[in-house]
């Protein structure tokens, strides 16, 4: 269907050139450009194409002026991608602290946080380090819903029943999500 709009999109902006074409062909028009001591003077059709042309380069210096920055930007993401992805792995393995690691650099980039931080906050609790495992969850104060359930395993997970209900009751993280409410 893509590729049928794509044709008709085309063969219609062939038939208004084709229009546009037999209208100059019987006045082509004049356009007279004075600027300074400086003269200037053509048909309409070559001011168009030569006011397609200026903004065509004027488009591809702004392409390569941003290429760099576009390109960084593709490369960080991708290297969050691999980190988030073996640090998910580590995490399977029980390389804790190298799951950590990766997990916490990970969670810099605004899309893998979440996963990234819980991620970490999994590890740092598999190697005993409570403190570090609240530090993680700290960092997710914009998602609530997610650190109540994250605060609720943890303390589940050190026999502490009644402050898992305390976390899943706080105001922020309502409404929970199904697993919450489980």
């Amino acid at each position: 269907m893509r590729l049928f709009r794509h044709l008709v999109f085309w063969i219609a902006l062939a038939v208004l050139g084709a229009l546009a074409a037999q209208l100059l062909l019987d006045d082509p028009g004049y356009v007279l450009i004075r600027y300074g001591g400086w003269d200037r003077s053509t048909t309409l059709a070559g001011a168009v194409l030569i006011l397609l042309g200026v903004l065509l380069a004027l488009w591809l210096a702004w392409k390569a002026l941003t290429l760099p920055f576009a390109a960084f930007r593709r490369y960080r993401a991708r290297q969050a991608r691999t980190r988030l992805l073996e640090g998910l792995d580590a995490l399977h393995q029980g390389h804790w602290s190298r799951a950590e690691t990766l997990l916490a650099q990970a969670a810099q980039e605004r899309e893998a946080a979440l996963a990234a931080r819980l991620g970490a906050a999994r590890a740092a609790l598999a190697r005993g380090d409570e403190a570090a495992a609240a530090a993680h969850l700290a960092a997710l104060e914009h998602r609530p819903a997610a650190r109540a359930l994250a605060l609720a395993d943890l303390a589940l997970a050190e026999g502490r029943p009644l402050d898992a209900l305390e976390a899943l009751d706080a105001p922020a993280a309502q409404p929970l999500p199904p697993r919450g409410l489980l």
